[in-house]
């Protein structure tokens, strides 16, 4: 939701597959993988306001040899996103009516 309601008009990435010191590790059999359905089925349970879901993409692509998973966030004019009751998972509670964003952020246009 945080990528999502950034207001710069850009798309965003989440890539799966790279350490935290942005070195390319790939993803393994062993790792927990989704699909483009699993992604968007899990935002529909969601209580979205207006049931408006972001708009994402989910492709794997190679490099160096190793297979990555690449989330695409799509800019859209339509924001933000926010949902109409909490939502909680493994501790972590999201909080209806508050729009969470990503401050400090900045892409570049090609």
């Amino acid at each position: 939701m945080c990528l999502a309601n950034i207001i710069y008009d850009c798309d965003h990435f989440i890539i799966f597959g790279v350490s935290d010191d942005y070195e390319i590790t790939g993803l393994s059999e062993n790792d927990v993988r989704y699909t483009q359905a699993d992604i968007l089925n899990f935002l529909r349970t969601k209580s979205f306001a207006y049931h408006k879901i972001p708009n994402v993409k989910l492709d794997s692509i190679i490099v160096d040899g190793k297979e990555l998973d690449v989330l695409t966030i799509k800019n859209e004019d339509y924001k933000p996103y926010f949902l109409t009751r909490d939502e909680t998972k493994q501790g972590t509670t999201v909080r209806a009516g508050t729009v969470y964003s990503r401050m400090g952020f900045s892409c570049s246009r090609g």
